[in-house]
């Protein structure tokens, strides 16, 4: 590329600089540094470091101060000094990680309203029912056992149906539903 210059424009030649790209394999990157920029605008590369991997090494037992003379020498240990063991995370064993959401027992989200049968009320029939009611990671009812009955097989059954036709929220542990048990009462009262 050339340009002229007649002496009265603006315009001036800029020299152009050809780099050729060699496709030779070298033992790292060239570069073309220019001496003129400052030292701090000059293009710096570092080698990766490689990093070592160590396993961990295991604690050393720990040794007792007292030998064991009669091996029905029970040595017990104050229970400021015991601790539990750690788990693969850190965490102590034997206590359960809770989540949000968890539950201990299946919950009926409202008031237990069943069906007073007309037959019971004109006989003027109460009592209070308590029933074991299975239910599934679902929320169903999946089985029951009647614990307390009312004396009136028409009063427990209706107690019974209404469970059935309810959902409820299931016993949840670490965030899974899970199948459990629910012991329900429901008192029935002509006023």
């Amino acid at each position: 590329m050339t340009s002229q210059h007649n002496g009265t424009s603006d315009k001036i030649r800029v020299p152009i600089r050809t780099v050729i790209i060699d496709d030779t394999p070298s033992a790292g990157p060239e570069l073309d540094l220019d001496k003129e920029l400052p030292p701090l605008v000059q293009p710096t590369i570092t080698p990766p470091q490689k990093r070592q991997v160590t396993p961990p090494t295991p604690p050393e037992p720990q040794k007792s101060s007292s030998s064991l003379k009669q091996p029905s020498e029970v040595i017990q240990t104050p229970a400021s000094e015991s601790r539990p063991a750690a788990g693969p995370e850190g965490a102590l064993v034997g206590t359960p990680q809770t989540y949000a959401g968890d539950r201990e027992s299946p919950i009926l989200g409202f008031p237990v309203r069943p069906i007073y049968p007309k037959s019971a009320l004109n006989f003027g029939w109460g009592g209070k029912v308590e029933v074991d009611f299975v239910v599934d990671a679902d929320g169903k009812i999946k089985d029951y056992t009647i614990v307390k009955s009312t004396g009136h097989p028409e009063l427990d059954m209706a107690f019974v149906r209404y469970m059935q036709s309810q959902t409820l929220q299931p016993k949840r542990i670490r965030g899974q539903n899970i199948e459990a048990k629910i012991r329900m009462a429901h008192e029935f009262s002509v006023e």
